[in-house]
C-alpha cells in the first residue's frame, strides 16, 4: 500500500519565455482534506477532499476556464465519474477545486469487498490483547458493555490506522484463527458496506453497538490517511496531472511557439502543430486578449509581444514538478 502524503507546495514566481523581462505568477496546488462533522445526521459522513490552489486562492476566470477544460476533457476520456471539478464565483474571480464526489453514496458499495479485505488484514496486524478483544465485539455487532471496553476498541482502531499508514497491516500478523471464519467475514462485509453507503444491516448492527461500530471504524475508513483517502487521492492526482499535461503547454512548448508569425491564425496553426491537444480556451483567450477586432487577427503576431504590450499575462501552473502555461487576459 502506497500512502500519498497530503502536502502543500509553495507559491513562487518564475520567468517563462527566454529573453522576456515579464515576471509571471506561478500558481501551485495542494491537497486539502476537510473532516466531516460527526453526529450531524449520517453515521459515517464522508469528508471533503481534493486538489485546489494553495490556500484556496481564487483564479482569474480565464485560468479557471482553461484548467477546467483540460481536466474535464481527461475525465471524459477516462470515463471517470468519482471525481469532479467544482467552481464558485468569488468576487470577480473563481474559487476552483478538483474533488471526490460524495454522492450518491450507493455507488461506493463497489469498494465493499476491497475495504473488507483491508479491514481483515489490519485486524490481523493487532496483538492478541484486551483492545483486540473489545474490537472483536464491535465487529460482531455485540455490546462492549462499558466505556472502558469502548475505549479499548477505539485504541485498537487507532493502532490499525497507524499500521495502515506504515504498511504494517500487511507485515505484522497475529494468528487468531476465528477472525477468518464465516461469521467474521459476514459481519466485516456488512460493516464495510455500511461505512461506505451509510446503510447498515439492522439485523447485525443496531442500537448502541451500531453507534460503537461507526465511531470505532470511522478514522480507519474516512480519516486522513485511512482507506478512503488512500484509495481516492491517487485517482485525483492521476486525472489532474494527465489533464494538465495533455491540455496545457509546458514551458518548453511555450518557448517553441513564441515565434513571429504573419498573422494570429498562422500562430494558431503553429500552436496546434506543436501540441494538438492544447485546450481551445487557451487559443480563444489569447485571441480575445491580443486583438481588439477580428481584423487585427490578420496582423503580424508574436505571443511575447502581446505579453510585453500588457494585453495578456502568462501564468504558470506548477503541477507534478513541472510548469504549465495558461493565458490570463488583462482587463483595462
Amino acid at each position: 500500500m502506497t500512502h500519498t502524503k497530503l502536502a502543500r507546495s509553495t507559491l513562487t514566481v518564475a520567468l517563462l519565455l527566454t529573453g522576456s523581462r515579464t515576471v509571471h505568477a506561478q500558481i501551485a496546488f495542494e491537497d486539502k482534506y476537510v473532516a466531516a462533522r460527526l453526529g450531524a445526521g449520517d453515521l459515517s459522513p464522508l469528508p471533503a477532499f481534493g486538489i485546489r490552489p494553495v490556500n484556496g486562492a481564487p483564479l482569474d476566470a480565464n485560468l479557471a476556464e482553461e484548467l477546467t477544460e483540460a481536466i474535464q476533457r481527461q475525465l471524459d476520456a477516462a470515463h471517470e465519474t468519482r471525481v469532479t471539478v467544482v467552481t464558485q464565483l468569488s468576487g470577480n474571480k473563481i474559487s476552483w477545486a478538483f474533488v471526490v464526489r460524495n454522492a450518491p453514496r450507493a455507488v461506493h458499495d463497489a469498494f465493499t469487498a476491497q475495504f473488507t479485505d483491508q479491514l481483515l488484514t489490519c485486524v490481523h496486524s493487532l496483538p492478541d490483547d484486551a483492545n483486540l478483544a473489545s474490537l472483536n465485539l464491535v465487529l460482531l455487532g455485540l455490546s462492549v458493555g462499558d466505556q472502558e471496553h469502548r475505549d479499548n476498541a477505539t485504541a485498537a482502531a487507532a493502532e490499525m490506522v497507524t499500521n495502515w499508514n506504515t504498511d504494517r497491516c500487511a507485515t505484522r500478523r497475529n494468528s487468531i484463527p476465528f477472525l477468518d471464519d464465516q461469521e467474521h467475514h459476514t459481519t466485516m462485509t456488512a460493516a464495510s458496506h455500511g461505512m461506505l453507503t451509510d446503510e447498515f444491516d439492522g439485523l447485525i448492527f443496531n442500537g448502541q453497538p451500531l453507534l460503537d461500530l461507526a465511531n470505532t471504524l470511522y478514522p480507519l475508513y474516512f480519516g486522513l490517511g485511512g482507506f478512503w483517502t488512500t484509495e481516492m487521492t491517487p485517482r485525483l492526482h492521476t486525472v489532474f496531472e494527465a489533464g494538465v499535461r495533455t491540455g496545457l503547454l509546458t514551458a518548453t512548448e511555450a518557448r517553441a511557439v513564441d515565434v513571429v508569425q504573419r498573422t494570429f491564425w498562422d500562430w494558431a496553426v503553429l500552436l496546434i502543430g506543436t501540441k494538438s491537444t492544447v485546450v481551445r480556451s487557451f487559443i480563444a483567450n489569447t485571441a480575445a486578449g491580443c486583438a481588439r477586432s477580428v481584423a487585427e487577427l490578420s496582423n503580424q503576431f508574436q505571443l511575447s509581444r502581446c505579453v510585453a504590450g500588457g494585453k495578456i499575462q502568462l501564468v504558470l501552473l506548477h503541477v507534478a514538478g513541472e510548469n504549465f502555461t495558461t493565458i490570463q487576459r488583462v482587463v483595462p
